[in-house]
């Protein structure tokens, strides 16, 4: 029987894996590109929130599972500030706010 933990950790590698690949990728299409900038920041930041999630998960000390924990809520915490400019370039709102003035 296979162990579900190498499973785990398997996934795990596969997720962290794809996600930095798919970061980079946007990021080196166009690096000048804020949308893509934003995105990759975003993709980033979600990558580091998986990170540290899995080591809150597999911590065996409870002080560390909490510092692995904090480090996972600062990540999700600091996505949403590309988050908003993402959806402001994406959707030109800036351009059209500027407009308006």
């Amino acid at each position: 029987m296979i162990n579900s933990i190498l499973i785990n950790k398997q996934f795990f590698l596969l997720i962290d894996f794809v996600t930095l690949c798919f970061a980079f990728w946007v990021y080196f299409s166009d690096k000048k590109s804020r949308l893509n900038q934003n995105f990759s920041l975003m993709t980033f930041l979600i990558f580091l929130w998986i990170t540290f999630g899995y080591l809150t998960a597999s911590a065996t000390q409870p002080n560390l599972a909490l510092f692995w924990a904090k480090l996972a809520y600062g990540s999700v915490s600091l996505f949403f500030i590309p988050f908003y400019f993402f959806f402001l370039y994406f959707l030109n709102l800036e351009k059209k706010n500027s407009q308006t003035q």
